[in-house]
């Protein structure tokens, strides 16, 4: 099955396979393509929305910031804290104990974008990751989540310019060739 959606834009070297990660607002994936721009293996998360956009929206929603004010919040920490709680209900009430208690606000967000980091993590545990990670969807324009993620994975994060439309842009091209 080609998955041109999810391949890496033209403008990053395609001589090997890719490691795609693509966070959407309600699930998350891990696809590795081969050279070929074939799905070579791929793992998601649909079971909830912990490790999401919608994970992510929720949270900054809760500290009363747009996504973007959350991302900038959160990049700007240096000392992130652990949030524990996987469910997006918990989380939000472990956000808001942690702010009762004083922390730091940039550290919570932060917090937050580490848990999410580590679900992808884990999520990626069941794939050999292969060092060119690229990354896609609208929250890829995150970049306290793409450093988290590359801390996390212990690799350098390929963004594509526009992220949000690697779907539509593979869509397009499917139906441009014939599907």
């Amino acid at each position: 099955m080609k998955w041109t959606g999810c391949s890496p834009p033209k403008s990053i070297s395609f001589r090997k396979c890719w490691f795609v990660l693509k966070l959407f607002t309600q699930d998350s994936k891990a696809i590795i393509i081969d050279a070929g721009g074939i799905v070579a293996d791929f793992t998601m998360n649909d079971r909830c929305a912990a490790g999401s956009g919608k994970f992510l929206e929720f949270l900054a929603l809760t500290m009363n910031l747009s996504v973007e004010g959350f991302a900038e919040l959160a990049y700007s920490s240096s000392n992130p804290v652990q949030i524990s709680s996987i469910c997006t209900v918990f989380a939000e009430t472990e956000v808001l104990s942690l702010l009762a208690e004083g922390v730091a606000r940039e550290d919570v967000a932060a917090g937050v974008h580490r848990s999410i980091a580590l679900r992808v993590a884990q999520l990626t545990r069941s794939l050999n990751l292969i060092p060119q990670v690229a990354f896609s969807g609208g929250v890829a324009r995150n970049q306290c989540l793409i450093r988290e993620l590359s801390q996390v994975l212990r690799c350098d994060i390929s963004v594509p310019d526009m992220p949000e439309f690697v779907g539509a842009l593979g869509a397009s091209i499917i139906a441009f060739e014939g599907f």
